[in-house]
């Protein structure tokens, strides 16, 4: 376990940004900020990292059931997907220098620091080897579901979810990586607001050292070779609303016969 005091590991990403060494602890505070911090101090963070969540405690078993209840009967109610027809309606392309691509995908990821950062930390690496064989830094990022645990707050995001990926990446590579991300039902606790805030309206288009890549809380991505991602938000299994129908009606017509398609869907909650 991760406490208080404890020295992080940090990426090594000298081959990235060779300028960037040795540092004096001086240095202003935009330079601080494009350091990894070395503790998990919160001030040295700029967030409060958080224990995992106690599925079992009673309090917050009864505290989820009604947040779920009020999804399901307020769903529509706070449903946010009509308005997103104003955010404009961009199918992006995915390609590698090498005309190829690496592709990361991780879901469920909002919960303990420890996990999340442990996992942050390994695709933030520039290179990682595996079996003997060197793997790259992913050009694209996909999220699957449930960025953050139990509740969809703001402060929740920031502490579960982006702190934990700032710490780890928290400048953008030359490569610059992009992210994409599918809300599943603990985002749509709160209608989205969070969500959009962070995976798609926010002021400067990034997520830690990840460039924010989608319009709206769904997207579609041509990736080489005949491939496509394409990433739904149906509202916890609800329905596809109609701005988002027309959206990939749009992306249907752009498929051919030797099309290959990826759909990045949340799992319905059990």
């Amino acid at each position: 376990m991760i406490g208080l005091g404890t020295t992080l590991r940090r990426v090594s990403d000298e081959r990235d940004h060779p300028e960037r060494q040795d540092r004096p602890d001086g240095a202003p505070d935009s330079e601080r900020a494009a350091r990894r911090p070395r503790s998990t101090d919160p001030l040295e963070l700029g967030f409060t990292p958080r224990k995992p969540v106690p599925w079992l405690a009673p309090f917050l078993l009864i505290s989820t059931g009604i947040r779920t209840l009020l999804a399901v009967l307020f769903g529509a109610y706070l449903d946010k997907r009509e308005l997103q027809n104003a955010f404009g309606d961009g199918i992006f392309r995915q390609v590698g220098p090498d005309g190829g691509l690496w592709l990361d995908y991780v879901a469920d990821l909002g919960d303990g620091f420890n996990a999340t950062y442990s996992v942050a930390y390994l695709l933030a690496q520039p290179e990682l080897t595996v079996d003997g064989h060197p793997l790259p830094r992913a050009q694209t990022l996909v999220m699957g579901g449930d960025q953050v645990y139990p509740s969809a707050a703001y402060e929740e995001y920031e502490n579960r979810c982006k702190g934990p990926y700032q710490a780890a990446l928290p400048v953008t590579p030359p490569a610059r990586p992009t992210l994409f991300a599918v809300p599943g039902n603990h985002d749509w606790y709160d209608g989205l607001t969070a969500f959009l805030r962070l995976f798609v309206r926010s002021r400067d288009r990034n997520f830690a050292g990840w460039g924010t890549g989608q319009s709206r809380s769904y997207f579609a991505v041509e990736l080489p070779a005949g491939w496509w991602l394409l990433g739904v938000d149906d509202q916890s299994g609800s329905y596809l609303d109609d701005p988002q129908l027309v959206y990939f009606d749009e992306v249907a017509r752009r498929l051919g016969p030797e099309s290959k398609v990826i759909i990045a869907a949340p799992a319905r909650p059990g």
